[in-house]
């Protein structure tokens, strides 16, 4: 807690900004771009909670996807057609304007394409069902079917999965240290270690506070802070989500390449160079709706089993590094981009797809900040 500050740093405080942003990863960070470009003489601050962005922007598993059938095929159990077609398009439109942010080579970007796996036949079947309907619908996103039958070679999977050739994965630290740096050029203030508890608003202007004490003032804000935002604002349709992460060792004949979906998305992983990363399972416990981050022997014991016994057919490999990122989920697939209070407004519950569409969730949320000031 900070008690006392110098008069050359209580001068820098008592700075009125036009917007504030609160949360530094994908979004929050593509939100300060956007806005600062559509207006280069306002002046914008960016809190982020940690000494890094440390949610799940950067503590996620590197997939930029946008769907496997599986997890569409759950997905349409709960909403609209509609909607999810809405999701499907958000995510692309996300991934093609990340590529465009930030050169392939800035975040080790491969579009490596993707493959479902199956436990059965039965599994696979009903899925391939689908997927002349799936690859009807989205049609107008690229040419060709997304979605492909090809055969499986490797793990203890059913023979044929199902593949998308436009998936790929990247370094996420990499790419969101890369929008920091744009946002830095552009004028961008960002302050690390400040995490929002409150704020108040006075006439015109909102009162930021810290947990370390430092208070800020702005005419607008914008949360990002995803799952994060149900301690701030508890009432609103979002629930946290922990995901937990392993990485092996280097497995010198590893021959898994590219990004991997199994059980509509819940379980996935990917080669990370010669190393294999794993991540999910958060469906089999009742524990993991909580926004503390850490890692559960319960989770753990079932991703090596899956490690050892599905994928590397009961080879025993080295694991070097666990961790976790929690996710914001909801009843809906759909973040909530809205105007919240007169000067407040939020851009949350990205549902696990931050790399997708974090960047075009940050420029709808700017934009609409933006149309209030005209």
């Amino acid at each position: 807690m900070i008690k006392s500050l110098s008069y050359w740093e209580k001068e820098a405080l008592d700075k009125v900004y036009d917007l504030t942003i609160v949360g530094g990863g994908f979004v929050g960070m593509s939100a300060a771009i956007h806005y600062q470009q559509i207006f280069p003489d306002k002046s914008i601050l960016l809190l982020e909670r940690g000494v890094i962005a440390y949610g799940a922007s950067t503590r996620n598993a590197g997939f930029s996807c946008f769907g496997s059938i599986g997890e569409l095929e759950d997905d349409i159990l709960y909403s609209s057609l509609d909607q999810v077609k809405a999701t499907v398009q958000m995510r692309h439109r996300g991934l093609q304007k990340l590529q465009k942010l930030i050169p392939a080579a800035m975040m080790d970007y491969k579009q490596s394409g993707s493959i479902e796996l199956f436990d059965s036949e039965d599994q696979f079947e009903k899925a391939y069902a689908t997927l002349n309907h799936w690859n009807d619908q989205f049609a107008e996103l690229e040419e060709g079917d997304i979605f492909r039958k090809v055969q499986v070679d490797q793990g203890d999977f059913y023979q044929y999965g199902i593949s998308n050739p436009y998936e790929g994965q990247l370094n996420p630290y990499k790419a969101l240290k890369h929008l920091e740096q744009l946002a830095i050029q552009l004028g961008v203030h960002i302050s690390y270690a400040a995490q929002v508890d409150a704020w108040l608003e006075q006439g015109s202007i909102m009162e930021i506070s810290t947990k370390v004490g430092l208070k800020y003032r702005s005419k607008r804000i914008i949360l990002a802070t995803n799952a994060f935002t149900k301690r701030l604002i508890p009432e609103i349709d979002l629930m946290p989500a922990r995901n937990q992460v392993l990485i092996t060792e280097e497995i010198e004949d590893l021959a898994w390449k590219g990004c991997f979906h199994v059980d509509r998305g819940y379980i996935y992983f990917r080669n990370v160079g010669k190393r294999l990363l794993l991540g999910g399972a958060r469906n089999i416990s009742q524990n993991e709706s909580v926004d503390s981050y850490g890692n559960t022997e319960e989770i753990q014991q079932y991703l090596l089993n899956y490690l050892k016994n599905r994928i590397l057919n009961g080879r025993m490999v080295k694991i070097d590094h666990w961790w976790s990122g929690i996710l914001g989920v909801g009843t809906e697939k759909m973040p909530i981009i809205r105007k919240f209070a007169p000067s407040l407004y939020m851009a949350v519950r990205l549902g696990g797809m931050g790399v997708a569409i974090g960047t075009v969730v940050g420029e709808q949320i700017a934009q609409l900040v933006a149309n209030d000031e005209e």
